[in-house]
This record gives structure tokens, C-alpha cells and sequence, in this order.
């Protein structure tokens, strides 16, 4: 599946790759279906005090709050595709 190949090849080139835009459960899936770990992605980033602190299940990577991700300023950023802006169109 080329989407999970998408996730070992920043790291087989010696960068981080992060996740971001929420740790859903439609990402969660995902990561489980292509056997990523922490060992790809470090942590996922999502802005909901009730998952900061925790582990995704199954892949059990560390949810961390949006200020990780700007502190480690990964080379990629993962997310899904249906995150719109807040604000109204």
C-alpha cells in the first residue's frame, strides 16, 4: 500500500515524521492497518485536552498538544484530508 510506504520514508532517510490534525480515529486505523509506531512517529499532535497526555491505541504514539509539533518542527507533517479551518468560508 503506498500510503503506508509514505510513512517509513522520511524516517529511512534520517528525518522525523510527525502526525498532526487529530488523533481520530480514521488516522488511528490507518496506523494500526500499516503497523506504525513511535519507532516512525514520534507523536501525534491534537488540540483536545482529553487526549493530550495519552497513547493512540494499538500503535500506542504519544498525543502530545500543538506546541510539540512547532517545537519539533518536523520535516513532514501527516494529517487527514477533511480538516477545514475554523473559520466559516
Amino acid at each position: 500500500m503506498a500510503c503506508c510506504g509514505f510513512c517509513w520514508t522520511p524516517k529511512l532517510k534520517g528525518k522525523q515524521s510527525s502526525v498532526t490534525g487529530g488523533a481520530a480515529a480514521k488516522g488511528n486505523t490507518l496506523l494500526n492497518f500499516c503497523g506504525v509506531g513511535p519507532d516512525l512517529i514520534p507523536f501525534i499532535s491534537d488540540a483536545a485536552p482529553s487526549k493530550i497526555g495519552k497513547f493512540m491505541p494499538g500503535s500506542h504514539i504519544p498525543i502530545k498538544a500543538p506546541a510539540a509539533l512547532t517545537a519539533a518542527q518536523p520535516d513532514y507533517i501527516l494529517g487527514p484530508v477533511d480538516i477545514q479551518d475554523s473559520q466559516p468560508v
